[in-house]
């Protein structure tokens, strides 16, 4: 049995922290980014699950087909390859070496697995927003094997305790009620 917990307004989660990162706060890498990058500090074991977290967003994006639907409207114009890497740029913190660190030896694999079929790939720039690329014909099917390993071991580990999880559900409950 899943819930989906709703947002005050009426939208799923997913789709609130897209537009709310998207629209103006999608400085979310650069914050982390910032908080790794200080010398001599130690992370706190939320920082660490929000370093975690980000790279999550453009890898369910990539594997899990389901959850197009809110980027493909807030991004309409845009292939999935130019939106999926839009959110790379945006969400993807594992080019932070403090955060490369946080993995484990596997999830390296994986990472570097995924990287370098990641920059094999043809990307070009869109005239109309060179900051943003896309593969020719939506191609990302390589990308796959290596994305969803990484994103079932980051989903692992960045998963809300038991307790996170009970609290939500049973505040979803009584929102519905």
């Amino acid at each position: 049995m899943s819930i989906q917990v709703l947002h005050p307004t009426g939208g799923s989660v997913i789709a609130f922290l897209f537009l709310h990162y998207y629209n103006g706060l999608a400085n979310f890498r650069r914050r982390v980014s910032l908080c790794v990058r200080r010398q001599n500090m130690m992370l706190t074991s939320e920082q660490k699950r929000a370093a975690l977290l980000g790279p999550c967003f453009p890898s369910r994006f990539l594997v899990r087909p389901e959850s197009r639907t809110a980027p493909r409207q807030q991004m309409e114009g845009f292939s999935d390859s130019a939106i999926f890497h839009r959110w790379m740029d945006l969400f993807w913190t594992l080019r932070e070496p403090k955060v490369v660190a946080l993995l484990t030896p596997e999830e390296k694999g994986y990472l570097s697995e995924f990287n370098a079929v990641f920059e094999s790939l043809p990307w070009r720039p869109i005239e109309s927003h060179p900051h943003i690329s896309e593969v020719a014909a939506d191609d990302l099917s390589k990308l796959l094997p290596s994305a969803t390993r990484l994103l079932h071991s980051l989903e692992r580990r960045t998963r809300p305790s038991v307790l996170q999880r009970w609290w939500w559900q049973g505040l979803a409950f009584l929102r519905s009620g």
